[in-house]
């Protein structure tokens, strides 16, 4: 027996256990492990109950929300002919999800025995047949997995089906380029088109648009992944003068090349029609959500003036809360809804406010021809007055600020806004005279001049008489909307 060092190791003898010391041992074991809480329901704690207190807590036993372990133990157990007829309704993406639960499964699934497998999976979704340079697992890695193959940190939705690689956004922009692109003394690329075109041949290119044949004249027009035409480049030098080896791995290199071209538009095409397929179902998926939110808002009385988007605003939830895929059930419709009528009731006031300033302007320029057209009268042709003092007034305040709805402005308030137009336009007068009289009296008083006599009086007021035959002749060539300071 070899002696290991668990073997030489000295272990304290063993107690004899008694009923005394299992005893205590088991009282020391519960007093030393802590409590659970026990989870208290109190009901409606407003409510009384019959004797008059308040409702006792009652403990409610929690329940034990952990998923039960063990439930496909009986999976290793199962016959190997039983699994593989359920791996048949299975596809690539689940045997591939399978195949990284546990080591039994990996090394089960991870075989070239387990090949009819992933070529029913394959054949049960449409997949074209498995490239011959990448194995099944591969291939379902390369079309199902989403993180980038160049920095493993984002996702990547690109594949590039010629090249086996999937990128981000970033990756793409800072490892993809045409080789019409390359600076030739970063790379240190040939300058013989022959050499070049054997170079490029190693390494697969992406090209704008897939054809069955792509001829080696346009290999310059494709986009190829630095990192590999690096290597490649790297690789291809290192034989030097070797030109047999080569020779051969050129070739070899060739060889792969054209067999990846060969297979990659079939799989571009289905890789297409898949994600087009996926759009499309989720746009079903959202109608179908969108058209039963829309009923359950229609049985509360909301119409479709309700439902206009044009005028919301950024912090508004509307369509964040409906343009998803995801099912309306009770509890997520329980969820929205508050959100949803709040935004309608903002709609609602917006359109409410919209339409209180449309009718507002809409008034303002109804008096303003009224205003003209009495100015403009016989009887109201002793009228002078500003648009800004003719909003002034206290009966076109009235007329503003009602909530009656419409513009139009009822025939009671346009004859008090002609009598108010009136009093105004004489007190404006009066004010100009007693203006023009104090302006006269200080400048004689100013000047030395003596006061008035009888004689001075009889003038002014000639002079007064001749001021307001020349102001009630500016004011018919002015009418509404000049100022008073001109006369």
């Amino acid at each position: 027996m070899v002696a290991t060092r668990s073997s030489t190791r000295k272990l304290p003898p063993k107690r004899a256990a008694t009923p005394d010391s299992d005893s205590e041992a088991s009282e020391t074991e519960q007093q030393a492990r802590p409590k659970k809480r026990v989870r208290v329901h109190r009901g409606n704690q407003g409510a009384d109950d019959d004797q008059g207190g308040k409702t006792p807590a009652v403990a409610v036993k929690s329940h034990n929300r952990r998923r039960k372990l063990g439930r496909l133990a009986m999976m290793m157990s199962m016959p190997i002919d039983v699994f593989c007829e359920i791996a048949l309704y299975l596809g690539p993406h689940d045997l591939l999800s399978m195949a990284r639960t546990s080591k039994a499964l990996r090394n089960l699934l991870m075989t070239k025995d387990s090949k009819p497998i992933w070529r029913a999976a394959e054949d049960s979704v449409g997949l074209p047949e498995c490239p011959l340079d990448l194995s099944s697992p591969q291939y379902a890695s390369f079309i199902y997995d989403t993180y980038c193959t160049h920095c493993f940190r984002t996702k990547g939705y690109n594949h590039l089906t010629p090249l086996r690689i999937r990128l981000c956004k970033t990756c793409m922009k800072e490892n993809l380029q045409k080789a019409r692109s390359w600076s030739l003394v970063c790379l240190d690329m040939p300058r013989n088109d022959k050499e070049l075109s054997s170079v490029l041949m190693l390494v697969n290119g992406f090209p704008a648009k897939f054809t069955d044949e792509e001829s080696i004249k346009s290999l310059r027009s494709f986009t190829y992944y630095l990192p590999q035409v690096k290597a490649a480049l790297e690789k291809f030098r290192s034989f030097g003068r070797a030109y047999k080896q080569r020779k051969r791995y050129v070739d070899v290199c060739h060889e792969a090349t054209c067999q990846r071209y060969l297979s990659s538009p079939a799989l571009h095409r289905w890789l297409e029609n898949t994600k087009e397929a996926k759009i499309n179902e989720i746009q079903i998926a959202k109608d179908r959500r969108w058209r039963s939110i829309f009923i359950k808002l229609a049985e509360l009385g909301y119409t479709e003036d309700d439902y206009q988007t044009q005028r919301d605003e950024k912090h508004w939830k509307w369509n964040s809360l409906i343009d998803q895929p995801r099912p309306l059930t009770d509890r997520i419709w329980k969820n929205i809804r508050p959100q949803l009528e709040e935004t309608i009731r903002l709609r609602r006031e917006l359109r409410t406010r919209l339409e209180k300033e449309r009718c507002i302007k809409e008034r303002q320029r109804k008096l303003a021809e009224i205003a003209k057209s009495f100015a403009d009268s016989e009887e109201g042709k002793m009228c002078c007055i500003i648009h800004s003092d003719l909003l002034k007034l206290p009966i076109a305040k009235q007329i503003l600020d009602s909530d009656e709805p419409g513009s139009d402005i009822p025939q009671v308030h346009q004859t008090t806004l002609k009598q108010q137009m009136v009093e105004m336009s004489k007190g404006r007068q009066l004010k100009l005279e007693e203006e023009v009289s104090s302006k006269v009296l200080s400048t004689r008083h100013a000047a030395g001049l003596k006061a008035f006599k009888k004689t001075d009086m009889a003038k002014l007021e000639m002079m007064q008489a001749e001021m307001k035959t020349f102001y009630n002749t500016r004011q018919q060539s002015s009418g509404v909307g000049h100022s008073a300071k001109h006369v």
